[in-house]
C-alpha cells in the first residue's frame, strides 16, 4: 500500500510539473501573440500613413487648361484675339489624321510641281516671243518715221500695223500664259496654308470661344493626351493676316495649365507646332 501511495504521489507531481510548463507555454504564446499583434498594427499604421502619403502626391485625376491667344505687333503691342474658336482633340487620333493629310499634301504638291515646270517654261517662251514682237513692232515703226515717198511710207506703215497685230497677240499669249501659272502658284499656296491643315477636322472632344481678353478654359481629364487647335486672323492696313496654331498639350504636376498661343508657337514658325505651314 505504501508503495502504491508513493507512485500515485510521483505521478501528482509529474502532471503538476507538466501542467506548470504548459501554463508557461501558453502564457508565453500569449505575450508572443500580443507582440505580434502590436508590431501587426504598427505596420498597419505604417501602410495606412504611406497610402495617405501617395494619394496627396498623386496628380489630380482632373487638371485645368487655361490661356490666351494673343499677337504680338512689331510695334511690341500685344492684340488679344477674343471670339476665336479653341478645340481640343485627343494626340493619337491627330497623329494618324496628320499622316494622312501630310501624305495627301505631299501628292498635291508633286501634282502641281509637275503641272508647274511646263507652265512656267511656256510662259517665259511667251514672254521671250512678245519681247521679240514688240522690237521688231518698234523698228517698223521707227522705219515708217523716216520713209520717204508715199509708196515706202505706205508700205512701212502695213508693216508696222502687221507687226504691232503680232506684238498684242504675242501679249495677249503671255498674259494667259501668266494666269495660269498664277492659278498654279494660288493652289500650292492653298495646299501648304495652315486653312488645309483646319478643313476637314472631325467634330472636337471639346471646344470654346474666347472671350473680349482672348481668354479660353478647359477641364480636361489626366488619363487623355489632348492637342489645342486655334486659328484666327486680323485686318492690318488692306491685309488680312492668318494665324494657326496646333500643339500637344503638356500635363500638369497640379491641377492647372497655363498655355499661351500667340508668335512664338504659330503654326509658321514650327518649334512647338505639330505642323509647319507658310505664313499668311
Amino acid at each position: 500500500m505504501a508503495l502504491l501511495a508513493l507512485g500515485s504521489a510521483g505521478c501528482t507531481r509529474k502532471l503538476q510539473e507538466e501542467n506548470a510548463d504548459l501554463k508557461k507555454a501558453l502564457a508565453k504564446m500569449t505575450a508572443d501573440n500580443e507582440a505580434l499583434r502590436t508590431k501587426l498594427a504598427a505596420v498597419e499604421g505604417k501602410a495606412t500613413a504611406l497610402e495617405e502619403q501617395i494619394r496627396k502626391n498623386l496628380p489630380p485625376p482632373q487638371y485645368e487648361v487655361a490661356g490666351e491667344i494673343f499677337i504680338a505687333t512689331k510695334g511690341g503691342v500685344s492684340m488679344k484675339l477674343g471670339a476665336v474658336n479653341v478645340s481640343l482633340f485627343p494626340r493619337d487620333f491627330i497623329d494618324g489624321w496628320l499622316k494622312e493629310r501630310i501624305l495627301e499634301q505631299a501628292t498635291t504638291l508633286a501634282r502641281i510641281q509637275r503641272d508647274l515646270e511646263p507652265a512656267n517654261k511656256e510662259m517665259e517662251e511667251a514672254f521671250n516671243a512678245e519681247m521679240a514682237a514688240e522690237q521688231k513692232y518698234q523698228e517698223a515703226q521707227s522705219a515708217a518715221t523716216v520713209a520717204r515717198g508715199t509708196d515706202e511710207v505706205l508700205k512701212q506703215a502695213r508693216e508696222a500695223y502687221r507687226l504691232h497685230e503680232i506684238c498684242e497677240a504675242a501679249k495677249q499669249t503671255y498674259s494667259t500664259k501668266q494666269a495660269v501659272v498664277t492659278a498654279i502658284l494660288a493652289l500650292q499656296a492653298a495646299a501648304i496654308s495652315g486653312e488645309s491643315f483646319f478643313v476637314g477636322l472631325p467634330t472636337p472632344s471639346m471646344a470654346t470661344t474666347t472671350n473680349s481678353e482672348g481668354r479660353f478654359r478647359f477641364t480636361v481629364d489626366r488619363a487623355t493626351n489632348f492637342v489645342i487647335a486655334a486659328r484666327a486672323e486680323r485686318v492690318v492696313a488692306d491685309k488680312t493676316e492668318h494665324y494657326y496654331w496646333m500643339l500637344p498639350v503638356p500635363r500638369p504636376a497640379g491641377d492647372h495649365l497655363e498655355l499661351m498661343l500667340s508668335n512664338g508657337n504659330l503654326s509658321s514658325v514650327k518649334r512647338d507646332s505639330l505642323i509647319y505651314t507658310a505664313q499668311d
